[in-house]
């Protein structure tokens, strides 16, 4: 057991030498097919049991995502954090969330924080270093109180989509609520506003798109204008197409669920699920909802597809398709075969569906020898993306298409460098070669996350085959609606308010619940015992046998733990300074470059925001 232990430790990797993009000279025409188009494509709080090839009730809702996947690599052990900005921090920066302050919770609306300015993110890299052609499309949440973190402030040349964690699909409309603090009555006020917005400014009420059209439908059609827009001979392209569906409200065109699109959406009720099958969290009503916008996210990458093969670059475009964390059961979504959902630290809240493929990537694997459509078991952390992608910017569709060996294609064509891992501090690792080359994972443990102490100090961490989950919090909205209805009587300082939080929480948890999983043997994380071999359907926390595996974790916990930044959740809300009637009815910036809110000083209107 030592020998497999030491191996918990082994996660330091040596990254070799960038190798730079290079262009090369076609019929007098320079161009940039030497490094692949990449695209990102994240569909919210899906589920593991949400996807076509993990389920057979969603099998017919998304034909062309389940032909994507059988032409790549699907990957069965893809750890994200349990909520939504979280994990698209991640994911754009390749590094932890205790480092960068956002590993508690969500961005809220009107609260005045956001992805740090001071971080480097993807597009950034690719456009800056490898001349990448940027465009973010869907749902951003990663903060939008001042214009310095907006996407195109962030490294993308073009965005369109919502600045919010979410909103109406249909009238586009984002609705937040807010605590008057400070009052000896609880006032709660709700403000609503537009939340479309294209590249610097919102959408005017005449830019306003029908009510008609539901958001993935928009995001759809404006994924393939950027394509057939895009000028491949001169740069490569970075696509994010971050779709709000299937996050609530679960709302879906009507005719992806009455049967007139075949997509087997209609057929789903609960009466048509065996006890082997069968969860009673599961709103099954809502489920036929949530197929329904699945389906029209796959006629969207249809649509997509189409319009990349048209202008000859498919051969060259690598696509990565994932959740950013586990479904919300109250929806319609399922995680089976794992436990838990959104918002927890269970597989069911982290581990989320993810597949690798693309023209590129089929060129890669029939030059390796390796079959496509394979699952591959190997651990790989949301952050990874960030890594991978630079490493396929950096190395060339040349030597990815070659076989990874001599000196065609060597690693160094494939792993960021170790001056770019140092530069940026990112916690991502490169995972091409495990992906094309069927090597093993370059990771042997992952934080999943850890909360501060503020939030309970929760989370998760996976080495090898084992899991440490400590549960010390009621939740992130729970939490977080405590702590306001908490300030609504008095106005406290972070410090009282942290131990009135504490308080609180030794009412739920006087003490944390911490569990020990072998997730190869027990991947369902049943904790009840009941069956002959224990470490298959039991927490093994206070088992003498697993001693020296719980002292390991610990130790491995309390190092990530010291390295903690502080949390940027300072319970800072603007409240009404946000509330979009002050500009012109939408979302968007209320405080100046300074820090100043637009409305202290009644200048408001929309120039002012750039």
């Amino acid at each position: 057991m030592r020998s497999a232990l030491a191996a918990f430790l082994a996660v330091l990797v040596t990254f070799p030498t960038v190798v730079v993009a290079r262009k090369h000279v076609s019929n007098g025409k320079e161009s940039a097919t030497t490094a692949p188009n990449l695209v990102l494509l994240v569909v919210d709080d899906l589920g593991s049991g949400d996807m076509a090839y993990n389920s057979k009730d969603m099998l017919r809702s998304s034909p062309h995502l389940l032909k994507l996947s059988s032409e790549g690599v699907i990957l069965t052990d893809f750890y994200a954090s349990p909520e939504c900005t979280p994990s698209r921090a991640m994911m754009l920066t390749g590094r932890l969330n205790l480092k960068t302050g956002l590993q508690d919770s969500v961005i809220h609306g009107t609260e005045p924080r956001g992805l740090p300015t001071g971080e480097t993110l993807l597009p950034q890299i690719l456009k800056e270093t490898y001349g990448y052609t940027t465009s973010a499309i869907g749902k951003w949440h990663l903060g939008f109180y001042q214009s310095q973190y907006l996407p195109r402030a962030r490294g993308f040349d073009k965005f369109y989509g919502i600045l919010t964690g979410g909103g109406n699909h249909y009238t586009h409309v984002t609705t937040e609520v807010f605590s008057i603090r400070g009052s000896n009555n609880t006032r709660m006020k709700t403000v609503s506003g537009w939340n479309l917005w294209e590249d610097d400014h919102a959408l005017t009420e005449e830019e306003q798109p029908d009510e008609s059209v539901h958001s993935t439908v928009l995001y759809n059609q404006k994924a393939a204008d950027v394509v057939l827009g895009h000028d491949f001979a001169s740069s490569p392209l970075f696509m994010y197409l971050s779709y709000q569906a299937v996050h609530g409200p679960m709302q879906v065109d009507v005719s992806h669920v009455d049967g007139t699109v075949p997509n087997g959406c209609n057929e789903i009720a609960s009466s048509n699920y065996d006890e082997s099958v069968f969860d009673e969290d599961i709103n099954y009503a809502s489920r036929a909802k949530l197929c329904g916008m699945v389906s029209m996210v796959d006629k969207g990458w249809s649509k997509l597809r189409a319009a990349i093969e048209s202008r000859g670059a498919w051969d060259n475009t690598v696509v990565m398709v994932m959740s950013d964390n586990g479904g919300v059961k109250r929806h319609g979504s399922s995680n089976a075969p794992y436990k838990g959902e959104k918002g927890l630290y269970f597989e069911g809240g982290v581990r989320v569906p993810a597949f690798v493929a693309g023209g590129h990537v089929t060129a890669a694997l029939t030059a390796n020898g390796v079959a496509a459509g394979r699952a591959v078991s190997g651990l790989v952390h949301i952050s990874d993306v960030f890594s991978t992608f630079v490493g396929l910017a950096a190395a060339g569709s040349a030597s990815s298409a070659a076989k990874v060996e001599g000196d065609v294609a060597s690693p160094a064509a494939y792993d960021s460098s170790a001056a770019v891992r140092k530069e940026y501090d990112v916690h991502g690792i490169n995972q091409w070669r495990m992906l094309v080359a069927d090597e093993p994972s370059q990771r042997e443990e992952v934080l999943i996350n850890m909360n501060s102490p503020i939030w309970g100090g929760g989370g998760a961490l996976r080495a090898g085959r084992y899991k440490l989950l400590v549960e010390n919090s009621v939740g992130d909205s729970v939490l977080y609606n405590a702590g306001r209805k908490m300030m609504d009587g008095v106005v406290l300082s972070v410090d009282d308010l942290e131990s009135q939080l504490q308080d609180r929480r030794k009412e739920v948890f006087p003490e944390p619940n911490f569990y020990l999983f072998d997730l190869i043997a027990n991947p369902g994380e049943d904790d009840e015992g009941l069956c002959e071999d224990k470490v298959a359907c039991t927490n093994l926390w206070d088992d003498d046998e697993f001693l020296d595996v719980r002292a390991m974790l610990l130790k491995r916990w309390d190092e990530y733990s010291d390295g903690m930044a502080e949390s940027n959740e300072l319970w800072q809300d603007d409240g009404p300074l946000a509330d979009p009637e002050l500009f012109d009815g939408s979302w968007g910036p209320w405080r100046d470059d300074a820090g100043t809110p637009y409305a202290m000083y009644a200048v408001a209107d929309q120039h002012r925001r750039r």
